[in-house]
């Protein structure tokens, strides 16, 4: 390898350590001294924000922001990019056309949709790694003309796997089988009709991205795995832990949080309200994809859909407003961290060319 091309992974490497460390202290020490000094201001605010009475509409859409959000932007990415990896695999002879129905399956079987608790996450993923093992073998056997022969079309089919999955997700969502709530059933319409969305627009990329843009977005899917994990992981938890900042709910916060209304289905009253984990994680998901995209409109709505996020929070009295501001600017600060010191730039296509010039790629 091009010594290079090493160094220059390591710098980047290195210069990702530091000023995720720079972030993680900034954060921390907004925990530290300005939580305790603002406590009066944020259950201000969060008192204007939290409805006094059944507010129609706003209880249940915010009820499905709060909950279904991360799970309406991460499946989807992931069944793309599972989808991709299926149709970049099939012309080189390999075996992992059932992977799809692998973390598919592995999904269904960790809300325990499939395996009966009695078995055990661990035995199930056996069993389930060994069937794949089985039916990729045989595929495998299968020489790559004759697979063509069999499905020529392929990207079509893969496609359509991805229609199949959107009406099961569907499915589960109308019958309640997937995080129903037990009082706003307008939540679970939503969830309903939002999965329906999402999914059938990662279907509906899928089959419309030429390959170049296809592996662009690739590059994207690892870069928000990059983030939401370092986000998630090194970010938000451990600062929650350090800080311990009890939630709007918590006895801690008595008398003042006898005045706040209680929205069925969320009445948190643990410690570790600092920072918002929902909030970061949604901008942790979005940020790299935010970078990635170059028009405005869709970069507004991402941005719009992370800020909901933080108001539902705080609607739902889950979270103090500042704890929603941290942890949006902490995973918006990791995703362009991520995206800028990684190979973020690579996932836009190439400049216009000007006139009589050869266009070049961004590096």
């Amino acid at each position: 390898m091009n010594q290079t091309v090493v160094m220059n992974a390591v710098i980047r490497v290195i210069v990702l350590a530091l000023v995720f460390s720079a972030m993680f202290g900034v954060v921390y020490g907004a925990g530290v001294w300005i939580v305790p000094l603002i406590g009066n201001t944020d259950k201000a605010i969060l008192a204007a924000i939290n409805p006094d009475t059944y507010a129609p509409g706003f209880d249940q859409f915010f009820r499905a922001v709060t909950d279904y959000t991360n799970l309406l932007i991460a499946l989807p990415l992931i069944s793309w990019m599972v989808a991709y990896a299926v149709y970049a695999l099939i012309p080189r002879y390999k075996f992992y056309v059932a992977g799809f129905l692998a973390v598919e399956a592995v999904f269904a079987l960790v809300q325990g949709r499939v395996v009966p608790e009695k078995i055990g996450i661990g035995s199930g993923l056996l069993i389930l790694l060994s069937i794949c093992a089985v039916i990729g073998l045989a595929a495998h056997l299968l020489h790559v003309s004759v697979f063509r022969r069999i499905i020529p079309g392929y990207k079509t089919y893969v496609t359509g796997l991805l229609g199949i999955e959107a009406i099961v997700v569907v499915g589960l969502a109308a019958t309640g089988r997937l995080w129903p709530n037990s009082v706003y059933m307008g939540a679970n319409v939503l969830l309903v009709v939002s999965s329906a969305f999402f999914l059938g627009l990662a279907a509906y990329l899928f089959h419309t991205m030429d390959d170049d843009a296809m592996r662009r977005f690739a590059r994207v899917f690892w870069l928000v795995l990059i983030s939401i994990y370092l986000t998630d992981a090194f970010g938000t938890n451990r600062i929650k832990e350090a800080i311990a900042r009890p939630r709007p709910f918590n006895d801690a916060n008595k008398p003042w949080n006898e005045s706040v209304r209680r929205i069925p289905d969320e009445y948190l009253q643990g410690r570790n309200s600092y920072p918002s984990g929902h909030v970061s994680g949604t901008f942790g998901l979005l940020t790299p994809i935010f970078w990635h995209v170059r028009n405005r409109k869709v970069r507004a709505a991402l941005v719009g859909w992370g800020c909901l996020q933080g108001i539902s929070r705080v609607y739902t009295a889950a979270h103090f407003p500042f704890d929603c501001l941290m942890g949006g600017l902490l995973g918006f600060g990791v995703g362009t961290l991520v995206f800028f010191t990684l190979w973020g730039r690579t996932t836009w296509p190439p400049q216009e060319p000007a006139a009589g010039k050869q266009p070049y790629p961004v590096t």
